[in-house]
């Protein structure tokens, strides 16, 4: 009888030394895949913001280059049509502002894409700052391309004999009328970026 009493005893503890051998291992791999969401979670997060303020420099270097268009170089190539349009078409030979430009917009607009993909919903607040970011940059551009360009080309790029003064002188105004506009969407655009970027960089540091 105390032999079966203290066989009964020990398989009792056996069974129970069993049940939490087993919670431990599945409390043990509960942990493991938390913390390898975690680190894959982390590791998306901080690629995004990685794009995100790769994207935030570029288009803080177009508001700048675009400002310095502004200030520096419209009051000269504007000064006295046809022949200042000659005088700075003699200066700018070798490279000239569009290629400035025509690297960092398109690095822009692939970066925030980037960064709004990965950063989706961390934290969700952010989305719409985000949306709202690459709208005004893809709005800028869009701008720029239809309004822009065909003036562009004629005051820089196409024989300055295939237009009269008159012309060149509307086209001149009318780039100089727009390019506030265009200018006030840029700045308007970089109080949004800079909104979104505090949103999502306040979100990681307190996760």
């Amino acid at each position: 009888m105390a032999s079966r009493l203290a066989s009964e005893h020990q398989q009792a503890a056996s069974d129970r030394q069993a049940t939490t051998n087993r919670q431990t291992t599945a409390n043990r791999q509960t942990t493991a895949n938390r913390q390898s969401s975690e680190n894959r979670h982390s590791v998306r997060v901080r690629a995004g913001l990685g794009l995100f303020s790769i994207a935030l420099i570029a288009f803080g270097a177009v508001a700048g280059g675009m400002l310095y268009q502004l200030l520096v170089e419209v009051p000269n190539w504007s000064a006295d049509i046809p022949g200042s349009l000659e005088a700075y078409r003699d200066f700018f030979q070798v490279s000239h502002a569009g290629f400035f430009f025509q690297v960092l917009v398109p690095l822009t607009i692939l970066c925030l894409i980037g960064a709004t993909i990965m950063l989706w919903n961390r934290p969700k607040s952010a989305n719409l700052w985000m949306l709202a970011v690459l709208g005004g940059v893809i709005l800028t551009e869009v701008f720029t391309l239809i309004y822009f360009l065909p003036r562009i080309m004629m005051l820089f790029l196409y024989p300055l004999d295939g237009a009269s003064p008159d012309q060149l002188a509307a086209a001149s105004a009318q780039w100089q009328a727009a390019n506030y506009l265009r200018m006030a969407i840029v700045l308007a655009t970089m109080g949004v970026f800079l909104r979104a970027y505090r949103i999502a960089g306040l979100n990681t540091t307190t996760e």
